[in-house]
């Protein structure tokens, strides 16, 4: 069974958006097999804060239509 282990200093001082962001890409290692090398949410290197927040639909949908 996956256990994702979330750093409590970040997610108490981060904001919504940026949790969202981040269980979704651990998420997507646990439950949808994804690796780094997806793309969209699961990058290596996460999409820029204000790139995700004005596109969100479109990430959500390339996340979890996306064929790996």
């Amino acid at each position: 069974t996956p256990i994702i282990v979330i750093d409590a200093k970040y997610w108490e001082y981060t904001n919504h958006l940026n949790k969202k962001r981040l269980m979704y890409h651990e998420l997507g290692h646990c439950i949808l097999d994804y690796g780094h090398l997806s793309g969209g949410i699961m990058a290596a290197i996460t999409i820029p804060y204000k790139e995700y927040k004005e596109n969100e639909e479109y990430y959500l949908d390339l996340f979890f239509n996306h064929s790996k």
